[in-house]
């Protein structure tokens, strides 16, 4: 539940100690956004991370550290 010490993220608002996230958000307290959740990064691969512009409301994959892409269509990373 949402309060005072455990805000929503994200620009989400706390009504009756549910969030209510903005339209890019999901989650519990807004902490996820809903591009990195549809599998868009290396199909739940722990190598790839998904980094969200909220400016430009865009998402990109990038390959966590000691990683690199190696199927660009599926954003998969191997270890280099």
């Amino acid at each position: 539940m949402c309060n005072d010490t455990n805000p929503c993220q994200n620009g989400g608002v706390c009504q009756e100690g549910l969030c209510k996230c903005h339209e890019d958000y999901a989650g519990a307290w807004c902490e996820t956004p809903k591009w990195c959740m549809h599998s868009r990064c290396g199909n739940g691969q722990d190598e790839v991370k998904c980094i969200w512009d909220s400016e430009k409301r865009e998402g990109r994959c990038e390959c966590k550290e000691r990683y690199h892409f190696y199927m660009e269509r599926d954003r998969s990373c191997e270890s280099t």
